[in-house]
């Protein structure tokens, strides 16, 4: 007799052997998550962000890149170099020293420090700002256009002067891309030339004529506002005939004001300016200077930094990045939208302590 089929039933599996196995489970995935999937946070570096001067005009800039360290997980040392080659040049190699990851810097003289520009770039990314050091090894500059705002500034002083006339340029440094740039674009402008950034630079001895406008001298001074009024008051008792003023730094228009007044010319000359100093925003409030050209300075250190942090972390730029030139926007500053742009915060506040260069 043939023995009845043996059927198992399986056993219920024990709950804390399933429960084990659901928390094995959960581990594993939390951990594959921290490990692959889930977004590191940035490497920590030590960045520097370096001026040419001690001005007050460098704030809203250092305020923006001190906005992007904070975001990026970077420790900021920001130095403000006396305005001299032999400082900028030791606080360079004081910061290669003190092991940063990476320098930004606005370059006194980039002709006269191409060597330790192009020496620091060997060690740690060189990100330029405000003025350029295009022969170098530098990586990227951040800045506005200057031979484009040069242009806006003969465009305001056209506006101003639509006769046209003998017209006066006053910049800190005209050897500097900035200051060379900006001035260049002017006279480009003044004397209905075509727009090119490469057009060899003009002498500084010299008049300079055009149909309507005359560019009877360029004055500098070497960042020094006090300077300014004594080379704009000589240039105006030498040149009483002047009837416009272009001032290419932020002390400029503020220094041609006071020069003015000093030769007896108070109200005779229109005045263009550049930044919007306390003193150059009282001025065209007031009336006495006609507009300045605005660049975004906050923007540039943001960005200075951001570049800057993705160089130091091998972060290669996208297709809209490859460009060795970051510009930020210009703007020109006018009676009509000072109230607004200073109260939408795109300048700053009438309270604020004036500017620099």
């Amino acid at each position: 007799m043939s023995q009845p089929a043996l059927t198992t039933t399986p056993r219920p599996a024990h709950p804390a052997r399933l429960f084990s196995a659901i928390v094995l489970l959960l581990v594993g995935a939390v951990m594959f998550y921290v490990l692959a999937v889930r977004p590191r946070a940035p490497k920590h570096l030590k960045l520097a962000l370096l001026t040419w001067t001690q001005d007050p005009f460098w704030e809203p800039l250092i305020r923006g890149a001190q906005d992007c360290a904070s975001q990026a997980n970077v420790d900021l040392t920001v130095v403000r170099s006396k305005p001299t080659v032999d400082d900028q040049n030791q606080h360079i190699r004081e910061l290669l020293d003190a092991g940063v990851d990476g320098i930004a810097i606005s370059p006194n003289d980039a002709s006269a420090q191409l060597a330790i520009l192009n020496d620091a770039a060997a060690r740690v990314p060189i990100v330029t700002f405000d003025s350029d050091a295009p022969s170098s090894k530098r990586r990227r500059f951040v800045g506005i256009d200057n031979y484009a705002a040069g242009r806006f500034s003969a465009d305001e002083i056209r506006e101003a002067l639509p006769d046209g006339g003998p017209i006066l340029i006053s910049v800190g440094s005209a050897t500097m891309q900035h200051g060379r740039d900006r001035r260049q674009g002017v006279i480009d402008g003044l004397l209905e030339r075509g727009f090119d950034r490469n057009r060899p630079s003009d002498p500084i001895d010299g008049e300079l004529k055009g149909p309507k406008y005359t560019v009877v001298a360029t004055v500098t001074d070497g960042a020094d506002p006090s300077k300014a009024v004594v080379t704009i008051a000589e240039a105006l008792r030498a040149h009483p005939e002047v009837k416009g003023i272009v001032g290419l730094f932020s002390y400029s228009a503020p220094a041609a004001l006071e020069a003015m007044k000093q030769v007896g010319r108070t109200g005779q000359i229109q005045v263009v300016g550049f930044d919007e100093s306390l003193e150059t925003q009282q001025a065209i409030e007031a009336g006495t200077i006609h507009s300045s050209i605005l660049q975004d300075s906050q923007r540039a250190g943001y960005q200075a930094i951001e570049v800057l942090a993705n160089e130091a972390r091998g972060i290669a730029p996208g297709p809209a990045e490859q460009s060795a030139i970051l510009n930020v926007d210009i703007n020109v500053l006018t009676p009509k939208n000072l109230p607004l742009l200073r109260e939408s915060g795109a300048i700053r506040p009438a309270t604020s302590q004036p500017s620099g260069t």
